[in-house]
């Protein structure tokens, strides 16, 4: 293990111990068992022997000191990298990469290196592919501004499955704040051609404190998958996450922390104080902010590092590749899609059209 520079907040990477790598047979048959989302346990592949998995073990807060000091490095799997998009995934070490879940392609290569941090727990999957493929099908014809011949191309099958590593935070802020905000105002001046009316601002000064409490601040620990995609598909059941178990990841694969621990609680901060300037805000009535210095302590800080489940699927579409996310919980579903040019054109002209109407009618009238 590395002592920490004491210049730098750097994130540890050590092994506590040598990790057991579980087998994963059938003990019927001595198949290969997958977990099962239906049922919630590992299931053969050749007799449909199911297999308990302990999900009794609740995860539990962590301080954020451990985070930012020592991680541990999970070697119960592999690492393999995609030549194309360089996208990494963890793999348990039983399981072979056969494609890459981002782009499609099959060239993915072994990578001999540390496969990030060890996650304290994971959320198992609860939705089948089958469902998943179905719920794609629905939103691709949805695409409104996608071109025709997308919807008939578009392929679902090339679905993955992946566990996709977060940190969550948990914090008691306490913020002090002071600023000048201000309201427009109108007034009438000047006499006869020259009588108009004119807009001011009156500013007046605010200051005082506020209390917050953050819990389960989601923050994406890998950079594959934009944070605006998970947003979009949450929520994702954090508090429920049970202890990790490499067992899960029968059948799936795992993308690698991309980012720090030092680096999420900073992302962590950040979201925290963009919410409680805008509960501060909330407080006021106002049309300018002028200035609003607000200062915040961060106390009791909390974290867990976890994998969530999210089906990957990739169209193609003119040999661009466009990716779609599913929740592997609760189905919902967010992604990318050509737009057709004329659509778009054609769109623009029709907004044009109505904004010139509505100021025809109001210049007559």
């Amino acid at each position: 293990m590395r002592k920490l520079d004491q210049n730098k907040k750097t994130e540890l990477l050590y092994q506590e111990k040598k990790l057991t790598t579980t087998t994963f047979k059938c003990p019927s048959c001595g198949g290969e068992a997958k977990f099962s989302p239906k049922h919630q346990k590992l299931k053969c592949e050749y007799c449909g022997t199911l297999t308990d998995v302990d999900m009794s073990s609740l995860v539990s807060e962590q301080d954020i000191g451990d985070l930012l000091v020592e991680a541990v490095v999970d070697k119960d799997v592999d690492v393999y990298q995609c030549s194309s998009c360089g996208a990494k995934e963890v793999i348990s070490k039983q399981d072979i990469a056969v494609s890459c879940p981002f782009c499609g392609t099959n060239n993915i290569v072994k990578k001999e290196e540390l496969s990030g941090i060890k996650p304290q727990g994971i959320v198992p999957f609860k939705i089948e592919q089958q469902k998943v493929s179905e719920i794609a099908n629905k939103w691709a014809k949805k695409r409104r501004m996608a071109p025709n011949d997308f919807y008939k191309v578009a392929q679902t099958n090339n679905i993955k499955g992946i566990y996709n590593p977060l940190f969550t935070f948990d914090s008691i802020t306490e913020s002090t704040y002071k600023g000048r905000l201000g309201d427009r105002k109108t007034r009438t001046v000047g006499y006869g051609k020259n009588r108009r009316t004119e807009t001011y601002v009156v500013y007046y000064s605010v200051q005082g404190s506020h209390s917050g409490k953050f819990d389960e601040v989601l923050v994406q620990a890998s950079n594959k998958i934009p944070q605006n995609r998970l947003d979009d598909i949450a929520p994702f059941s954090t508090n429920d996450a049970i202890t990790y178990d490499s067992s899960f990841l029968r059948g799936y694969t795992a993308s690698s922390n991309t980012i720090n621990g030092q680096d999420g609680w900073n992302i962590a901060k950040n979201k925290m104080s963009e919410d409680i300037r805008k509960d501060i805000l909330r407080k006021y009535h106002y049309d300018v902010i002028d200035y609003l210095n607000v200062d915040t302590k961060f106390s009791s800080n909390t974290y867990k590092y976890i994998l969530v489940p999210l089906y990957v699927g990739v169209h193609k579409y003119k040999n661009k590749v466009y990716n779609f996310y599913v929740n592997g919980l609760n189905g919902k579903i967010s992604g990318e899609s050509p737009i057709s040019f004329w659509k778009a054109l054609f769109l623009t002209i029709f907004i044009i059209l109505v904004v010139g109407i509505i100021v025809w009618s109001c210049f007559v009238n």
